[in-house]
C-alpha cells in the first residue's frame, strides 16, 4: 500500500462541487474555475504535452477577488505530472504522479525564449452568457498572431511562465505557457470582465515566426 502525505480530491459536476466553469479539448487539457471563498477563486491549468499525451502540468493561480471589480494574483502552485495508468478510485496504484521532486532548485525558463513573434491555431469557449453552459468543449477558432514582450510575465521552472494583467479596459487576462521545443509552445488563458466574470477560456499550440519559416523552407 502507498502511504498518502497530502490529498487534494476535487470532483467536476454534482452539487457542491465548487466548478463554476470547465472548458476542455478532448486530448485531456482543460481550465477549470473553482470557487473557494466569496472573494477567493482558483484557476485551474491543465495542459497536456501534444507530443506526449502521458505528459501534463497543472499550473494553479489563486486569486482574491476585490469588491466583485478587481482581481489579484495571490499565488501560484505547480504540478508536473506523469500518467501511469488506471486511478481506479484509489484500489489500486495509477493514476498521476508527480515527476519532479526538485522542481524549486532548477532554473527558470528564459525571457528570451517565448518573446517575439507567435503564431497558431487558438480553440475557444465562451462564457458569461445567460445561455452559457458551465461544463463546455473549446472549439476550434482560428489562427492568430501573437507579439509578446516578456513583460509582467512570472518566469517558472522546468520551461514554464505565466502572467496576470490587467488592460486599459478593466479586463483581466491570465495566461499560463509550457515551452515545449525551441520555438513551439502550448497556452492557455483565461479573460475576465471589468465586473471579475469570466467571459472567455483559450488553449492554443503556437510556433514563433523564426519556427513558422523554417517549417516552409
Amino acid at each position: 500500500a502507498a502511504t498518502v502525505y497530502s490529498s487534494d480530491e476535487r470532483k467536476v459536476g454534482g452539487e457542491n462541487s465548487g466548478v463554476t466553469a470547465f472548458a476542455y479539448q478532448p486530448s485531456g487539457s482543460y481550465v477549470a474555475l473553482w470557487q473557494k471563498k466569496d472573494d477567493l477563486i482558483e484557476l485551474e491549468y491543465c495542459l497536456i504535452n501534444p507530443q506526449d499525451f502521458e505528459s501534463r502540468v497543472r499550473i494553479v493561480q489563486r486569486i482574491r477577488v476585490l469588491n466583485n471589480t478587481e482581481l489579484k494574483l495571490q499565488g501560484i502552485r505547480v504540478f508536473r505530472e506523469q500518467w501511469y495508468g488506471p486511478f481506479r478510485n484509489g484500489d489500486q496504484l495509477g493514476g498521476c504522479a508527480i515527476r519532479d521532486s526538485a522542481f524549486a532548485s532548477t532554473p527558470p525558463v528564459t525571457a528570451s525564449d517565448i518573446t517575439g513573434i507567435w503564431q497558431g491555431s487558438k480553440d475557444v469557449s465562451t462564457f458569461g452568457t445567460a445561455n452559457s453552459e458551465i461544463f463546455q468543449e473549446l472549439l476550434d477558432d482560428k489562427t492568430q498572431k501573437t507579439v509578446r514582450d516578456g513583460e509582467n510575465y512570472v518566469l517558472l521552472p522546468k520551461q514554464l511562465w505565466c502572467s496576470f494583467e490587467q488592460n486599459k479596459d478593466g479586463e483581466t487576462l491570465s495566461e499560463v505557457g509550457w515551452l515545449l521545443d525551441h520555438g513551439q509552445a502550448i497556452t492557455s488563458s483565461c479573460l475576465f470582465s471589468s465586473t471579475a466574470k469570466l467571459k472567455a477560456s483559450y488553449i492554443d499550440v503556437i510556433n514563433s515566426e523564426e519556427r513558422e519559416k523554417q517549417n516552409k523552407i
